[in-house]
């Protein structure tokens, strides 16, 4: 009994696992992590429940094709079930799934038209079955190269098996499915953009926030330990800048936030990433970028800001900080590295730029 409890628990704890979303989109290329709520989360749910879904679906006309001597269709079933027990034990233990969503998708719209030919209109619902998740599993582009395929092979069957009418609502029926569910994943992904940016972009600049900061950063660094590509990150502070919002109000010292964001973004190139961290406090990120090329840069947006005339009669300064990611060092160490240069700049009077290299840290 005692056996049977244990056994009986750990099928939960497994089952459980296995339906519990965690680690990474089937469609991510970067394989970052996934967001709970977002879409790529419940992609990827969709995807383990019609994997568990498929497994036990074909495990039973595994037995009935068996008993009906289709033997063809049977070593299909049995190849595809196969892949998708170990896709399932994979994503329980945490390790890669044979099944990917493209491959899931083909297979199971494959079988179901080929079904659908061999056994006849009986299995004509489980086309109905496949076009929904040919949408929100696959990629634009994918789904609606699959989801014409199973049409025309739905139209072909349909004009051989039934008369033109029936075959005209039978199409009318899987055309609108498409189009519904196309419709529906379009809306999803653009609320999930705007999620999304949400989430990594400070409203009030349009730049990027401080969470986004740390990952580009950490991706900068794994890129640096990899590939060996240099990356230098900038750091500035406007100078006085408590002084604009005593004196002009606090709806000024948001326009020259606004107006320092787009002159910085003008003045940077389409891959240099800029970031607001602070009240007054931005961050450029550099990628193949060295030290000396990111000074030159530093030295090119002060000269901007300080002649820019943002408030009339009131010239707005910044003080910068430079320095290059070093292959010894982690990321937050090149921050702090770069905050102390800063923190030179403003010491040593302000509306200059200041690199501080990790030997000089260290010292």
């Amino acid at each position: 009994m005692t056996t049977m409890y244990k056994g009986l628990h750990s099928l939960y704890r497994a089952i459980r696992s296995f339906l519990t979303v965690q680690g990474y989109s089937p469609l991510s290329e970067h394989r970052e992590p996934l967001p709970q709520g977002s879409l790529s989360y419940y992609r990827e749910m969709m995807f383990r429940y019609n994997l568990a879904l498929l497994v036990s679906f074909i495990s039973i006309n595994i037995v009935v094709n068996a008993y009906a001597q289709r033997w063809l269709l049977l070593g299909i079933e049995i190849c595809i079930a196969l892949i998708g027990v170990q896709s399932i034990n994979a994503k329980i233990r945490g390790g890669r799934a044979l099944a990917t969503p493209i491959l899931y998708v083909s297979l199971v719209s494959l079988l179901a038209i080929y079904a659908l030919y061999t056994i006849g209109p009986r299995d004509l619902p489980w086309i109905f079955f496949c076009l929904p998740m040919v949408h929100f599993l696959l990629r634009r582009t994918a789904a609606w190269v699959m989801s014409l395929l199973i049409v025309l092979a739905l139209a072909h069957f349909s004009l051989s098996h039934f008369s033109l009418n029936n075959t005209f609502v039978i199409l009318q029926v899987a055309v609108g499915i498409s189009l519904l569910m196309a419709w529906f994943v379009y809306i999803l992904e653009k609320q999930d953009t705007a999620l999304r940016r949400m989430a990594v972009v400070d409203h009030l600049t349009g730049a990027y926030n401080r969470r986004q900061f740390e990952s580009d950063m950490a991706r900068s660094r794994a890129q640096l330990e990899r590939y060996g590509t240099p990356t230098s990150l900038l750091m500035l502070d406007l100078d006085y800048f408590k002084s604009i919002n005593d004196e002009f109000g606090h709806d000024a010292g948001d326009r020259v936030l606004r107006r320092i964001a787009k002159l910085i973004e003008s003045s940077t190139r389409a891959v240099d990433g800029l970031y607001r961290i602070g009240g007054e406090e931005f961050a450029l990120i550099l990628p193949n970028t060295q030290l000396q090329p990111a000074m030159a840069i530093a030295e090119n947006i002060r000269s901007l800001i300080e002649g820019a005339d943002i408030i009339s009669d009131h010239p707005i300064t910044a003080s910068f900080g430079v320095a290059e990611l070093h292959p010894q060092e982690s990321y937050k160490k090149v921050i702090k590295r770069c905050d102390e240069a800063l923190y030179t700049a403003k010491a040593e009077g302000r509306n200059r730029v200041v690199r501080l290299n990790a030997e000089e840290l260290s010292g």
